[in-house]
């Protein structure tokens, strides 16, 4: 049982995820890790509010975009990130601003 814990940052014209895995006693199990990447790659970025926190959907163009990252199984090419409420109002003003680079991309 292990849990994943990170930041996304948003550059210019990119996307930055750090990550780093804990154990079930919330222990560091690993390195901090990071992975760069142009916003082109990503297809969609959805937020859905939720009564405690909300969820950020986001889907790439293919799976070996995010494929160091280790995910849970499921859908190859999306992540799903838990946001805490007291973020939510951020992520909502996050996820406008990347819809609107990708948008730009296309």
């Amino acid at each position: 049982m292990n849990e994943l814990h990170g930041t996304l940052g948003l550059g210019d014209n990119s996307l930055c995820i750090e990550w780093r895995l804990y154990d079930l006693f919330e222990s560091p199990k690993g390195e901090l890790e990071s992975l760069i990447f142009d916003v082109n790659k990503l297809v969609s970025a959805n937020f859905r509010k939720g009564l405690f926190g909300g969820t950020l959907r986001l889907v790439f163009t293919s799976s070996s975009v995010i494929s160091r990252i280790p995910l849970p199984t499921g859908q190859l090419n999306e992540m799903r990130c838990i946001i805490r409420r007291k973020h939510r109002r951020e992520a909502e003003l996050w996820t406008a601003e990347l819809n609107l680079r990708i948008a730009e991309n296309l």
